[in-house]
């Protein structure tokens, strides 16, 4: 089996490096993208190319990407996957520059070679948030730069659609409406399908809010028939006490904390709770916060 990491970053070339060198392996290769809003020095990039011994590094800076609300991020990660489809890989993980291993890669392939073919990706079809994050797509938005001049006009915007009756999404395709974590582990099968359907989805990613938590679990369900996930997210009566992000990192591996931020950045006093965890991926890190924590996570990973 062979494995694509697709990482959307925008800074912490440290953070970088550092997670280039734990990936770099025979079996896995990684498709880079740095946000092309910024301006990044020769011996930065230079230093992440160095930073490989086996895999093979393509670092693309094509689109600037404005993260948290608009089409940037989708077009982003579109680009990417068409990238690396090419090499036809069993696994394809989506990553951003503020996420680290929690495992030796080895040992997340071999975890991801005993369930081959379920897709690590959190679909919830809830009641929980439903109208809110419908509205993102179903209502028209526009997005600014400025976050809080988008926030400010949003409120107003979809005050004025919800009073006249507006609606993006046909009948269809609200019945397809789920939501879930951006981050996802997906197989090659599930990859393609999503690229059949880009110009959909990069039509409706247009004047949407946060799209990017909603395209691939809309895909998921518009062919669940063809794909099995690997953990269901059920938020019945019985578990509504359990926070919904809790049952995302279970479904994707991947350990966010919600709870503590908006996400948390982990420290060197999280150190036990990350490497005690069934997660092979975490986010998010700052070398600029804490660089202990990724040097301790570097150095317990490639010690074992």
């Amino acid at each position: 089996m062979r494995h694509a990491y697709l990482i959307m970053a925008h800074s912490d070339f440290y953070l970088l490096q550092r997670l280039i060198q734990a990936i770099d392996n025979p079996d896995g290769d990684i498709f880079l993208h740095l946000d092309a809003k910024n301006k990044y020095l020769s011996e930065d990039v230079k230093k992440l190319e160095a930073s490989v011994k086996y895999s093979h590094l393509n670092i693309y800076s094509q689109i600037p990407v404005f993260l948290g609300g608009g089409k940037t991020q989708i077009e982003c990660e579109l680009f990417l996957m068409n990238k690396a489809l090419l090499g036809g890989y069993t696994y394809y993980h989506l990553l951003s520059g503020q996420d680290f291993l929690l495992k030796q890669v080895q040992d997340i392939q071999n975890f991801f070679s005993t369930h081959n073919g379920k897709e690590f990706l959190a679909v919830d079809i809830s009641p929980l948030n439903f109208n809110l994050m419908l509205s993102r797509i179903d209502q028209y938005h526009w997005i600014f730069n400025n976050r809080h001049l988008t926030m400010a006009f949003d409120w107003v915007n979809r005050i004025v659609q919800k009073c006249l009756g507006i609606h993006r999404l046909n009948d269809k395709n609200r019945a397809y409406f789920a939501k879930g974590m951006n981050w996802a582990s997906m197989t090659q099968s599930f990859v393609k399908c999503i690229l059949q359907e880009q110009e959909k989805i990069l039509k409706l990613a247009s004047h949407a809010l946060c799209f990017d938590e909603m395209y691939k679990q809309m895909i998921y369900k518009a062919h669940q028939n063809e794909f099995q996930l690997y953990k269901e997210i059920n938020l019945s009566e019985e578990n509504l006490q359990i926070p919904r992000y809790h049952l995302e990192v279970v479904a994707t591996m991947h350990k966010v904390d919600w709870s503590r931020g908006t996400p948390y950045t982990y420290r060197m006093a999280d150190y036990n709770e990350l490497i005690s965890s069934p997660c092979c991926f975490a986010r998010k890190f700052n070398s600029n916060i804490d660089r202990n924590i990724i040097d301790k996570l570097y150095e317990y990973i490639m010690k074992k």
